[in-house]
């Protein structure tokens, strides 16, 4: 298993590969003018978490950071990331928003990975502003 700032250089990958993917369906989605939106959200939304785990590989062994608070960081914004893939894929595949955890089965999981991507996130976004903020005081 590789350092923290490989596992985020290779999960950020893993998801931006995603996004691109997504970019297929949703030029496909254009031309059927059908399920735009929704393949616009994977394609942005996975390049964009993709683009940031990558940015965080470098930038995360500049912190002030315990290896805990370090890991912390890494694997909640990894698995964070990839909950929020996953949600929306679930989502662009089904036509379900997950924006509302009423309705059935598959509204209900969408909605379960968007919000337990958020939580991990902010936990992540949080130690990371701390371990930021440590590293400049």
């Amino acid at each position: 298993m590789g350092s923290l700032s490989q596992q985020l250089v290779l999960h950020g990958s893993v998801v931006l590969l995603a996004g691109f993917i997504g970019g297929m369906f949703f030029a496909r989605a254009i031309k059927r003018e059908h399920g735009e939106v929704a393949w616009r959200v994977v394609h942005a939304g996975a390049s964009m978490g993709g683009v940031m785990l990558i940015a965080l590989g470098p930038a995360v062994p500049q912190l002030a950071l315990s290896a805990w608070e370090a890991g912390i960081i890494g694997w909640s914004l990894i698995a964070g990331v990839e909950l929020f893939v996953v949600g929306m894929v679930l989502a662009a595949i089904s036509g379900r928003r997950g924006l509302s955890r009423r309705g059935g089965a598959t509204q209900r999981t969408v909605w379960a990975f968007y919000m337990l991507g958020s939580a991990l996130t902010l936990i992540g976004c949080v130690a990371l502003v701390w371990g930021a903020a440590r590293a400049v005081v």
